[in-house]
This record gives C-alpha cells, structure tokens and sequence, in this order.
C-alpha cells in the first residue's frame, strides 16, 4: 500500500478546550484501533523476540520499535493534531518512520502495549517551577506520556524526550486516565 492510499480519516485537528477531553479523544482512537487487524499484526511483530507474558521484555521492544521509528515534531501553532494509529504504523512500514507529536507518541505506546495485553493509562503533565509564584492550578498540561503496566509498576514510555535532557523541569501536577 502506498501512502497515498492510506485514507487520512480518523485525522483530529481541534483547538484543545482541556488535557481530560483531549485524553478521552486519544482513548477513543487506541480502542478503535485495537481492532484494526493491520495493527494487532504488527503490536505482535515489534515484541515477537520476547517471551509470552514477559511484560518488561515486550514493554522494552516497544519501547525500542518507537525509539527507532518515531520522530517528535511539534503540533499546529494553537492546535492539537491526533494521527490515527494505524496511518502512523502504515508510516513507519512504507517510510521507514513517522513523526508527531506527544500525543501521537502517547498513542503508539499504548496501542501497541494493549494489542499485546498489556495494560495502559495516559498521563498528561503540567511543567513548571515551583514557589515561582504561580499556582500550579494555573499552569497548562503541555506533556502527555503513556505507561504500560510491566506486573508490578506502571513503566512510563516517553519517546519524545531527547537522551540529553538532563534536568526536566519541575512536575507542576499531573492528571491520569487508564485506559479499559
């Protein structure tokens, strides 16, 4: 299949009214892709050297597959952009990768975790410094991450961080949606 016929719907561009709404959206599409047949194959492909129920092992094949083929660009000027799941993965097999932005990333990791059986929850953060007078209700969610559940601990998928950044800035507050 070509990209050119890779039908773009399911594409989401919208002005984000609050990180909740924006999460359900997201969920909504990795349900919906979960039964795509394209995207369970290859959920099952990218942990296919690991051994079955050995969560940690599959969750560091994801982690690994989206390392590869995923490249972070921003989102719209004022927009927020979801890709489909399945144009991204279509991506990745006629291009050799795909972009977007955290969301996406967000989507790729949970997807391929639940296609897997492994359960998952998005996290959107609000970054900031703190005591820098502002209160923290009043600082926007800007960051939105998937963990995928190894058996005993959430383990967090952020593809999107480069390996040089050495010091995130201070974790604001934080709102949890897992995903069923």
């Amino acid at each position: 299949m070509t990209a050119a016929a890779i039908s773009l719907t399911g594409w989401q561009v919208f002005t984000p009214d609050d990180a909740m709404s924006t999460m359900k959206l997201m969920e909504k599409q990795i349900l919906r892709s979960l039964k795509d047949p394209f995207v369970i194959h290859t959920a099952n492909e990218v942990i296919a050297g690991a051994q079955p129920r050995d969560y940690p092992s599959q969750i560091d094949a994801i982690r690994s597959y989206l390392e590869t083929y995923f490249y972070f660009v921003d989102n719209p000027i004022g927009l927020q952009k979801i890709q489909p799941i399945a144009y991204m993965l279509h991506d990745i097999a006629q291009r050799g990768m795909t972009q977007g932005a955290c969301d996406d990333a967000a989507d790729l990791v949970a997807a391929l975790g639940m296609a897997n059986g492994i359960a998952a929850r998005l996290t959107a953060y609000a970054f900031g410094i703190k005591n820098a007078g502002v209160s923290p209700t009043d600082v926007p969610f800007t960051h939105v991450i998937a963990d995928l559940y190894d058996g005993q601990r959430w383990v967090m998928l952020d593809v999107t961080r480069p390996d040089d950044m050495h010091r995130l800035p201070d974790v604001l507050r934080t709102l949890t949606l897992e995903l069923e």
